[in-house]
């Protein structure tokens, strides 16, 4: 028993660091505030992680269906390319995005 709730406190601070990781990236790669970076990782997360409908989350976090299709387009494009054996410089050219961020944007899609 002891061991699961190691395991499941592991996996909060894990979750915790790649959260702050990819706000960071998303401040530093898409010139995010930090309010903009933290919203995106919530919807990223929820549309992608927790498979909620993206018109719900755009109410629950009061941003527009503008802004929220535009992170998960971004999203689905690096998630093509890599369902398509693309390479990060491949997934870098195709999608416009810095290699920080990509690099974070793969981490969500590994812990998926």
């Amino acid at each position: 028993m002891k061991r699961k709730q190691e395991k499941e406190r592991y996996d909060r601070l894990s979750f915790k660091t790649l959260d702050r990781q990819f706000q960071q990236e998303a401040i530093d790669g898409l010139s995010c505030s930090p309010l903009e970076a933290k919203a995106l990782t919530e919807i990223v997360k929820e549309v992608f992680l927790e498979k909620k409908d993206p018109v719900q989350v755009a109410r629950e976090t009061d941003h527009s269906p503008e802004a929220e299709g535009k992170y998960c387009q971004q999203f689905n494009k690096l998630k093509w390319c890599v369902e398509n054996g693309m390479g990060k410089e491949e997934i870098r050219i195709v999608t416009g995005m810095k290699a920080h961020l990509i690099d974070e944007y793969l981490k969500i899609i590994g812990g998926a």
